[in-house]
């Protein structure tokens, strides 16, 4: 005998608030040949969206190769200068390997403060690798009026334009999360 499985209507929320997709995209756009920053994914995020327990989230999936030397991946709210930087150590292997980007920027006790994180897990290889075989991460501080709109922008820099140091986006989601 076979059984239904079901999933409860909404989604949980805190004291009336929820979960909202901002942005989500599903076309593959690459990172190669260069060695200058490029947006591998833009979101905008409407006035008044951090709050007091508020945040946005971000996922980026997708595959990069690297060997000598390595990728930076920067996040920026705002406008003004990264709020962190990460770039995992070069130890992967040749071959494509996985990535994923997860990240968040929350409210960090003011509408003008805000505490960002980024974590990078890569896999050994594209056939099958586990993840995490490398995890990289930080987090940073920024200062944009979040009572007004603001872009939260995600941007890779390979360490040289060697062909072997690139990243391919195939999916990312921005989530906001309110109380």
């Amino acid at each position: 005998a076979g059984q239904t499985l079901g999933i409860a209507a909404g989604l949980p929320s805190w004291g009336g608030g929820g979960v909202s997709v901002l942005s989500q995209v599903a076309t593959a756009y690459g990172v190669a040949n260069i060695a200058t920053e490029k947006e591998i994914f833009n979101v905008a995020v409407p006035a008044g969206t951090l709050g007091d327990h508020n945040r946005v989230d971000f996922e980026i999936v997708g595959y990069q190769q690297i060997t000598a030397n390595g990728i930076t991946f920067r996040v920026y709210y705002g406008g003004g200068a990264a709020l962190l930087n990460v770039t995992p150590a070069a130890a992967v292997v040749a071959a494509s390997s996985y990535a994923i980007l997860r990240g968040s920027v929350t409210a960090h006790g003011a509408t003008n403060v805000q505490n960002a994180h980024l974590e990078v897990l890569v896999s050994s290889g594209i056939s099958g690798g586990t993840l995490p075989t490398l995890h990289a991460g930080d987090t940073g501080l920024g200062a944009a009026d979040s009572t007004v709109a603001q872009q939260l922008v995600i941007t890779a820099q390979p360490t040289t334009a060697a062909e072997t140091n690139n990243f391919t986006r195939t999916h990312a989601i921005a989530r906001s999360w309110s109380s």
